[in-house]
């Protein structure tokens, strides 16, 4: 079949079979509309008249303007979108690190008030005389916060208390018993106000140390009677020793009974069992030879409790009670009996060589704790083995004890630990070893 052929006016020539002339055809380069051209010799046929085809063509061009106009559409609408997603996930990212950060920050300033101490603000709000110790209640050594606390509370006395109350949050079981005795010692009236919340502690030796501070502040000597209130709070978990307690205190002499549920306590395979037994023992039947027995056991817990349950025993104003008392000799001797075994507890330098336990650095500074409150001149030997610890936090506690007694006392104490075994200060013994010597420089010779 013959074809007709013809150009378009972009240029490309099309063919198309004759059955097709006078119809309209589209360029396939340009898209033009045109019409095919009879077959005899025709010429290029021109455009197709808008006329003939404006229906046709303004369909057309509102469907391809309307398709441009929903991409268009769709393309804004998907970057937007992408663009809302891409805010969304910053902001979210933002908020979550901002509480991540919030919540990081909280704990490491609980951790820094727990560890080293509470923000202490300006030096100058604080008494003058507690000024040289209070950045050590800030260190991150808890030996260092211990010393500081000790410290304040004796420089300042009862000026300070909040200070020292702030301490009983330390993570540091012993500072925080360091801090309960210290509280108890200058301010009498307000301590069991902020050791009651000790009671509940989760450390065994500082919830016994509380109720027995309290229990002291209410009343000096303390007696099972005073104790009992408080023991409701400290041995909530422990229901069976608080009935135990409550029936050894009814009884005016503990009986056979009784006695023998404690020895039963005492020789459990539990270390955790035996230090309980040993504060009950301290609270129901005071420094007996059964607490003293403990000092010698074989878990370091079990001796550093029974030392901790011993000291409201061996302080200065508990002898000076007892020699006040009709008759003082029994109670005295079995005083003096659990000082000396509470002092040994620092001779670890001859544990060492010896077949005996050897005394761990929790257990020495226990002992140290103990025998530091007694500052009476007869028993000032005792203090030797701790001037020459290797550690110097019973160095410290034992010259805490030493400026209490009779300077001269006290110096030759000093002299003979010298002689013995001699070591190098820190500020902190430093300073309280200078306060004993000016000290004794100040006592005239008529004075002693």
């Amino acid at each position: 079949m013959a074809k007709i052929r013809f150009k378009c006016a972009c240029g490309r020539t099309l063919a198309v079979a004759e059955q097709h002339a006078g119809r309209i055809a589209t360029c396939p380069a340009c898209q033009r509309k045109l019409q095919v051209p009879q077959p005899d010799n025709a010429p290029a046929p021109a455009d197709i008249p808008a006329a003939d085809l404006g229906s046709e063509l303004a369909s057309l061009s509102d469907a391809y303007g309307a398709a441009v106009l929903a991409k268009a559409r769709r393309e804004r609408v998907d970057a937007a979108l992408k663009e809302y997603d891409k805010k969304t996930r910053k902001r979210n990212r933002i908020i979550v690190i901002s509480l991540v950060s919030c919540l990081l920050l909280g704990f490491v300033l609980f951790k820094v008030f727990r560890r080293c101490g509470p923000p202490l603000g300006a030096l100058d709000n604080y008494p003058e005389s507690a000024q040289p110790f209070l950045r050590g209640l800030n260190s991150c050594d808890p030996l260092v916060r211990t010393a500081a606390t000790w410290e304040v509370a004796d420089a300042a006395g009862a000026d300070i208390s909040i200070t020292v109350a702030l301490m009983l949050r330390d993570e540091d079981p012993m500072l925080r018993i360091v801090a309960a005795r210290a509280l108890g010692r200058i301010d009498p009236t307000a301590a069991p106000t902020h050791l009651e919340p000790l009671l509940g502690d989760p450390a065994l030796d500082v919830r016994m140390t509380a109720a027995f501070v309290i229990a002291l502040c209410e009343n000096n000597p303390v007696s099972p009677t005073d104790l009992e209130p408080h023991m409701e709070e400290t041995l909530k978990a422990e229901p069976e020793w608080l009935d135990w307690f409550k029936k050894a205190n009814a009884e005016q002499q503990p009986s056979p009974d009784t006695l023998q549920a404690l020895e039963r306590r005492l020789a459990s395979a539990r270390p955790k069992a035996r230090a309980l037994a040993a504060w009950m023992t301290a609270a129901a039947l005071g420094p007996d030879a059964r607490l003293l027995m403990l000092l010698g056991d074989k878990a370091p817990s079990v001796r550093v409790s029974a030392l901790h349950a011993l000291q409201p025993f061996l302080t200065r104003t508990a002898f000076a009670q007892l020699r006040a008392s009709q008759n003082p000799t029994a109670p005295l001797r079995g005083r003096f009996e659990a000082l000396q075994n509470a002092a040994l507890k620092l001779r670890h330098h001859e544990a060492r060589r010896s077949r005996r336990i050897p005394q761990e650095p929790q257990v020495r500074f226990a002992a140290a704790l103990a025998i530091a409150d007694n500052a009476q001149n007869s028993a000032a030997y005792l203090f030797t083995h701790a001037l020459t610890d290797e550690e110097w936090f019973p160095r410290f506690a034992a010259l805490k004890g030493l400026e209490k007694m009779a300077p001269d006392v006290a110096i030759a104490v000093i002299r003979t630990a010298r002689n013995d075994q001699p070591r190098e200060h820190n500020k902190w013994t430093e300073r309280v070893e200078a306060r004993i010597i000016e000290k004794a420089r100040q006592v005239k010779p008529g004075d002693k």
